[in-house]
């Protein structure tokens, strides 16, 4: 089955469809549309008896393909597994010329596709308990999703939520430059990159602020060279601007977020800011932190010592709830 949606997707590969087969096989694939007539897959996989279903909301770059060891660990628990492919990235639709630039028109973009996502795949399939995990960005837009739609999950968990992002200097400079270029790229019609940025380039394992786990660094190298779409590169500057602005409408609403939600913040994170993480959870009752001191930004790509730690904690929180 995922071989020939591979196929029927224009995807080379340079290794047999059997590498992935062992797990996609079984999922139903689809699509469904977004904002602005954009086309977004998902994967839905399910365990015999579930007794919950889990929505997983993935960070920027990331492809549903990617949660291969996490969803399988979710199954095992005996959770239904929904997870879809943000507009920009994965097998979704680009939004610009570039297949390389990660950009978004309006952030809220992201939060109406989760909208659509679960009204018309989802909750038609009634589960019981419904459950939301997210990363960086998915803990982003599922916080904002969360803050509108409060009835929707019985409990959520999210990994290194982008609450803030760590930037090369003070905001305060900074933002009125990437608003000048986000400015100057519309006037001519083209997204452009952040200063810096640049198309998908791997990075050595050595040079990775990711993970410490060289084998599951390696896993996620040889991913995007068998599956090329899922390459990424560096956002553009209105990406970041109004990621900037929805991280803020966090900040303000955050007191009034209802679901029992844990924060895994990692200590060691080069990616996202702890401490407006860290201010985000003191101002929320419904928010629970707990910190992996050694940890680095992929809390689920950690190594072994880490990442155990982090499954358990989450398969608990979803116990409680």
């Amino acid at each position: 089955m995922l071989a020939r949606f591979l196929l029927l997707m224009g995807i080379v590969m340079t290794q047999p469809a059997t590498a992935f087969a062992s797990l996609w096989q079984h999922a139903d694939l689809g699509t469904f549309t977004g904002v602005d007539g954009v086309t977004l897959h998902y994967a839905h996989l399910t365990p015999e008896s579930p007794k919950g279903a889990v929505v997983i909301a993935s960070g920027r770059t990331e492809g549903y393909l990617k949660y291969e060891t996490l969803v399988r660990d979710l199954l095992q628990a005996g959770l239904e597994v929904y997870i879809w492919d943000h507009r920009g990235q994965g097998f979704s639709d680009r939004l610009t010329d570039n297949p390389f630039l990660g950009h978004v028109q309006r952030f809220d973009d992201y939060v109406e596709d989760m909208h659509t996502f679960l009204t018309e795949v989802v909750l038609p399939t009634k589960p019981g308990k419904l459950y939301l995990v997210g990363h960086s960005m998915g803990g982003a837009v599922g916080t904002l999703y969360m803050l509108r739609h409060p009835e929707t999950f019985n409990a959520a968990v999210f990994f290194a939520p982008m609450y803030g992002i760590r930037l090369p200097g003070p905001r305060w400079a900074l933002e009125p430059v990437i608003a000048a270029l986000a400015w100057w790229n519309r006037t001519r019609g083209t997204p452009g990159y952040i200063p810096g940025g640049t198309d998908y380039q791997p990075v050595p394992f050595e040079d990775n602020e990711m993970t410490q786990d060289a084998d599951r660094y390696q896993v996620l190298l040889d991913l995007h060279q068998q599956v090329p779409q899922l390459q990424l590169g560096s956002p553009s500057n209105h990406w970041l601007l109004e990621s900037l602005q929805a991280m803020d409408r966090i900040l303000e609403q955050v007191d009034r977020l209802r679901t029992p939600t844990m924060v895994m913040q990692a200590g060691a994170d080069t990616v996202v800011d702890n401490l407006v993480m860290t201010k985000a959870v003191a101002s929320s009752p419904a928010l629970k932190m707990l910190t992996l001191p050694d940890a680095r930004h992929e809390l689920v790509a950690e190594i072994p010592a880490i990442r155990d730690q982090v499954m358990d904690a989450l398969t608990q929180w979803l116990d409680q709830h």
